[in-house]
């Protein structure tokens, strides 16, 4: 099932825009195979809503530990959606949402689009972060994560790893290096972190630039 639905799942993701259309487009066609516009999930009764939500939230697992989280994200979003009141589904979300390369800066604008109870949660702090940084406000951020920083503190989230190694880049090179590969250590296969990292080496004369470019090369193939 996986499979036949994959390419519904990258067309809705890259031309939805608004992950709710993104969600209900994706859901709909996992439940019943019906065009977006027709369905309504209020039809469906509450133990028809846990049952698919249970269906989508082991799928949406399945893609993380396969590291695949911005395609598990959709399934995540949609069990949320069926069932807004469970813990555990929600906090799945959210790990999937702030480690997700494609989706922490969408995330950290708080659209409209996304469910009431993201919104606030405290997990996100460090993602709230980079909304600071895409207003051009880098000294906002920095306040933000300074204390974390300053105690050289892992960040929980592949965004606040990313945001502290960016951050940090222009002040210690070498703890910016560090913040990046905790980066990488979450979502291994993301080019942003990697070339960051490459730049930090390079620039700490581990490698030559040569090197560097080589090495973004073999990653882009």
């Amino acid at each position: 099932m996986i499979m036949k639905y994959d390419d519904n799942i990258t067309g809705a993701v890259k031309f939805g825009q608004i992950m709710g259309k993104a969600v209900d487009y994706i859901l709909s066609r996992l439940t019943f195979g019906v065009d977006p516009m027709d369905f309504e999930p209020c039809e469906m009764d509450v133990q028809e809503k846990e049952k698919k939500a249970e269906e989508l939230v082991e799928l949406g697992r399945d893609f993380l530990k396969k590291g695949k989280i911005s395609t598990a994200i959709p399934f995540l979003i949609a069990a949320h959606k069926l069932v807004p009141n469970d813990h555990e589904i929600r906090l799945t979300c959210v790990y999937g949402l702030c480690n997700s390369p494609q989706h922490f800066r969408l995330l950290a604008s708080m659209d409209s689009s996304f469910p009431e109870s993201f919104r606030n949660d405290p997990r996100l702090a460090e993602v709230k972060a980079a909304t600071h940084y895409l207003e051009k406000d880098k000294e906002g951020a920095r306040r933000y994560l300074q204390s974390q920083i300053q105690n050289f503190t892992r960040f929980r989230s592949f965004a606040g790893n990313l945001m502290a190694g960016i951050l940090l880049f222009d002040l210690n090179r070498e703890k910016a290096a560090v913040y990046f590969q905790w980066a990488i250590s979450i979502v291994p296969d993301n080019l942003e972190a990697h070339i960051c990292l490459q730049r930090c080496h390079e620039s700490l004369g581990q490698l030559k630039e040569a090197e560097t470019e080589k090495c973004i090369a073999a990653f882009l193939k």
